[in-house]
């Protein structure tokens, strides 16, 4: 696939300074529901950077709560089929408090090539993410398909070249970010209706390519809100997952 639509590339002049980051920017790995952090997300992405004295691959990390993870004082730890890849903040990113007490974490966690292969070659990817007091644990497949996507746009585009498809074929945007993960229930059952109900009608193609385009953007302005989540979730998610099962129903009583 010569189309390198999962990563981006911006070259700064100034600098002499290249810029690839995957293709979305960051995705959603984990979400925590508790009575003190409502809506906390903790979010990945990969970035490269190069100009002509030096190269380095990273891990970026984003966490949003109402509560403080101290990411600067831990590191991440990924179980791959090959032994754990271990990475740490080399540089202290950003922080910061908003308005309603909403606190963001900005950390970047460098990683050689070889590692990052083993992390793309593993069937399952488990991470545990720590803080200076706490952690979590997390399965991440979108992660590993972003993983696998990135080292063959950026690297090898001879390997990984199913992950190519598993996105253009899958993508649920604004219901992913919304609920947290491509393998939710309410995420597959939204693609299956595309599939097997919105393609098949002669305006379902253009439909999905407009919400492929669009959906994107707005997925974008969702995945880091906690408040535009919880809307999404009560007025596109749930009426369309409600649509879906009434058309199901429709259609299963007209076969009979």
């Amino acid at each position: 696939m010569s189309d390198k639509k999962f990563i981006l590339q911006v070259f700064d002049k100034f600098d002499e300074k290249t810029t690839t980051t995957s293709n979305p920017k960051m995705i959603t790995v984990k979400m925590i529901k508790t009575r003190e952090t409502p809506w906390p997300t903790y979010n990945l992405g990969i970035r490269h950077v190069k100009n002509k004295d030096f190269e380095s691959l990273l891990i970026d990390a984003h966490f949003g709560g109402r509560e403080w993870f101290f990411l600067r004082n831990g590191n991440i730890i990924f179980s791959t089929s090959k032994g754990p890849v271990k990475v740490s903040p080399e540089v202290h990113g950003d922080s910061d408090v908003h308005s309603g007490g909403i606190v963001e974490e900005h950390e970047t966690y460098p990683i050689s090539k070889d590692d990052f292969l083993k992390i793309c070659e593993s069937d399952t990817l488990e991470m545990k993410i720590t803080g200076s007091s706490t952690y979590i644990t997390t399965n991440s497949p979108n992660f590993l398909i972003l993983c696998q996507q990135f080292y063959n746009n950026f690297y090898d585009s001879s390997k990984f070249t199913t992950s190519l498809e598993k996105q253009a074929k899958g993508a649920c945007f604004i219901a992913t970010v919304t609920m947290d993960g491509y393998d939710n229930p309410k995420v597959i059952e939204l693609r299956q209706f595309r599939d097997e109900w919105i393609l098949k009608r002669t305006w379902g193609e253009a439909f999905v390519n407009w919400y492929y385009y669009y959906g994107a953007k707005a997925a974008k302005a969702i995945e880091f809100s906690f408040v535009l989540k919880k809307l999404s979730y009560l007025f596109i998610v749930m009426p369309l997952v409600a649509f879906s099962k009434i058309v199901n129903k429709n259609e299963n009583h007209e076969s009979k």
